[in-house]
């Protein structure tokens, strides 16, 4: 008998929730950047991604906050007696409002001078690069305040609400683009005020469900718990490192273009990205499903259990990641041309080869989730940092040697293979995970299925010429991917367990 079928049904929920508003999401992405482009430019939308990376370097606080809150919720209910969630919101909510207080210190001072004397932005522009930027400071401190509540509803598993929330964010976000068309004010200043508008009215709804809905687990103890805080700061420190790293992987490259090649090179980028980003998301989003489920298995010390949903979460994430990326992939230049009126140079292939690098991201990702789920993380992201930083100085030396600014993404991938190396043997020391079984369950599965898959839409793609016959690619792209991997790459207990979900869910709606 299986003793976590329950488990597994919320798990095949929760994934079909999130995927649904994956879907959606990505749809109203990619339309809100053709419009974003479209109605502010290449020039005012290069500005805006750069002056929002000054931002987003503060970022990796958020990521590690979050990461450092979430383990620690799901650590508390995977205990038998499901531990003082609400001492852990508390101290959390502690800590949160202490790194907004330092982070705007910093982004008024140092953030500010480097935005006004670093940056390559047109000296017409400036005054208006300044009032996004303080708009974007604001938001971002309204995400950082949203975090301990979307851990609370991540680590419960209730994705439905996150899911739903999301959407109408996504709709929310669209409409504010659409209303740009028709203002006859500074089109980038408006853009960056109604952004903070809808970050404001969706931190509402967050935060009034959860006070609704976990009522105890939400009170408020501003103080926390001393002892409960230590430990969040212990983690926290190390979890910083890893994420000031990825802020500097991410956005040093990007300053890098910035200064040697100008702004309409960062739109390409921010285009690359948006993509990108939007179809990883499909993966990421799919992968919140099972870390809680990982970090309970882990403080329960099932094994077996633990192991299992490693394999399932790295397997699935790169089908679901397969589906839309092959696709994109295959029939870019159709896409991309169809999608924006003006693809500024690069945009194709920097898309292309992110995309590649996170088919690799995708698959160690749940070995990551391992790593924090031990707390033991000293030793990985020390690792990890020295890894990850070896993008700065190559970034730098492609733009110097007047190598196209595609060769930093081709060495991104090579990195990331080295990432992935290194966590699997993280994984092997610290839980016992086996890699040969890992190799054998999921990359060779991978590689085989792939194989399968990619020859006849890439055959089709070669001859496709009409609008309809690239449509007819991409469609058989995606028809093909998602056949071969229900028939053959799924183990008969999860087709059951997605099967049995799809049934009850055409019967309920039947009723």
């Amino acid at each position: 008998m299986n003793t976590h079928l329950g488990d597994q049904k919320r798990l095949a929920k929760n994934t079909v929730m999130l995927y649904i508003r994956m879907i959606l999401i990505m749809l109203v992405s990619l339309y809100t950047t053709r419009v974003v482009l479209n109605v502010l430019g290449e020039t005012d939308y290069g500005i805006y991604n750069i002056v929002g990376s000054v931002v987003v370097s503060m970022i990796f606080i958020q990521h590690s906050l979050m990461s450092a809150t979430q383990r620690f919720l799901s650590y508390e209910m995977g205990l038998k007696d499901q531990g003082n969630v609400s001492v852990v919101f508390s101290s959390s909510l502690n800590l949160h409002l202490k790194f907004i207080l330092i982070i705007l210190f910093l982004l008024e001072t140092v953030g500010l001078w480097f935005l006004n004397t670093i940056l390559d932005i047109p000296s017409d522009r400036l005054f208006a690069a300044n009032i996004v930027y303080q708009f974007s400071i604001l938001t971002f401190c309204l995400n950082m305040i949203r975090i301990p509540y979307n851990a609370i509803i991540i680590s419960y598993e209730n994705m439905n609400i996150y899911a739903a929330v999301s959407i109408v964010e996504a709709i929310l976000k669209l409409s504010i683009v659409i209303a740009l068309k028709y203002l006859y004010s500074d089109k980038l200043i408006a853009y960056g005020i109604l952004v903070f508008v809808v970050t404001l009215m969706i931190n509402a709804l967050y935060i009034g469900y959860c006070r609704r809905k976990y009522q105890v687990d939400t009170q408020t103890n501003f103080k926390g718990d001393k002892e409960v805080i230590k430990k969040l700061r212990g983690f926290l420190g190390w979890n910083l490192l890893g994420g000031l790293t990825g802020v500097a992987t991410n956005e040093g490259p990007n300053y890098f273009m910035n200064y040697f090649l100008g702004v309409t090179v960062n739109a390409a980028m921010g285009i690359a990205k948006q993509v990108s980003g939007a179809v990883y998301s499909f993966a990421t989003s799919f992968q919140n499903a099972f870390n809680p489920q990982i970090v309970k298995a882990y403080a329960a010390k099932d094994n077996e259990y633990l192991y299992d949903l490693i394999n399932k979460t790295s397997l699935l994430s790169f089908y679901l990641l397969f589906l839309f990326a092959f696709p994109i992939i295959n029939s870019a230049d159709f896409i991309f041309d169809l999608w924006l009126v003006d693809v500024p140079q690069y945009t194709i292939v920097f898309c292309v080869l992110i995309i590649l690098s996170q088919f690799v991201a995708t698959l160690s990702s749940p070995l990551w989730m391992v790593a924090h789920a031990t707390g033991d993380i000293k030793v990985y992201q020390i690792v990890m940092s020295f890894l990850s930083l070896l993008i700065i100085p190559v970034s730098y030396a492609v733009l110097v040697l007047h190598y196209p600014p595609y060769f930093i993404l081709i060495f991104q991938i090579f990195l990331n293979i080295a990432v992935f190396i290194y966590r699997l043997f993280f994984a092997r020391a610290k839980i016992g995970l086996s890699i040969r079984s890992f190799f054998r369950t999921v990359i060779f599965k991978c590689i085989y299925l792939s194989s399968i898959i990619i020859p006849i839409p890439l055959v089709l793609s070669r001859y496709a010429v009409s609008f309809w016959q690239n449509c007819l690619v991409i469609m058989t792209s995606f028809v093909i991917s998602a056949i071969v991997f229900y028939f053959v790459g799924l183990d008969k207990e999860t087709k059951q367990v997605i099967n049995t979900f799809v049934r009850n869910r055409i019967s309920s709606l039947r009723k």
